[in-house]
């Protein structure tokens, strides 16, 4: 038997891990009118399970680059711009694949941000005499870790994401 690549069943975990939620999402109501139920589960669940999946690590990510790049007042701006942005709302509210692709590159680069942006002393959880400075260095490698994880969760699932993560080392 031929075995196919694994990018060729990446792509359908998200769908299916969607489907797993819906059916555990469903267990916990009451038996549901045919037609509500159908709208409940082509319409809010989905945008609902979406917009908790992805579109709330986003902008906490915007903020958090804009915040250690620029400040804190520009990164309510930053926040806001993003959030409120028509082309955000259209494209980022889908399920498609380069919506999560954009998601885990704007995570990614949240958590690469000591490295990125300098370390500018924002979020500070070390610094003491007794080894602060080595736990914010083993804090700082698992965020990098995490980040280039996601990064091959993106090229995955896209293949086009490379072109960003490869330049950040991935």
């Amino acid at each position: 038997r031929r075995l196919r690549p694994l990018r060729s069943g990446v792509p359908v975990l998200f769908p299916a891990l969607m489907y797993r939620a819906y059916l555990l999402f469903a267990s916990f109501l009451p038996p549901l009118p045919g037609e509500l139920e159908a709208f409940l589960f082509s319409r809010v669940v989905p945008a609902t399970a979406h917009a908790a999946a992805v579109m709330v690590p986003l902008d906490l990510s915007i903020h958090s680059i804009a915040k250690r790049a620029y400040g804190p007042r520009a990164a309510r701006w930053a926040t806001v711009s993003f959030s409120t942005g028509w082309f955000v709302a259209y494209g980022m509210a889908r399920p498609y694949a380069n919506s999560y692709e954009a998601a885990l590159l704007t995570v990614g680069l949240a958590l690469l941000g000591a490295i990125l942006f300098g370390d500018n002393g924002a979020g500070d959880e070390g610094g003491d005499k007794d080894g602060g400075g080595r736990r914010r260095q083993s804090v700082i490698a698992r965020r990098e870790a995490l980040a280039f994880f996601l990064g091959g969760i993106a090229v995955s699932v896209r293949f086009t994401a490379a072109t960003a993560w490869g330049p950040l080392g991935l």
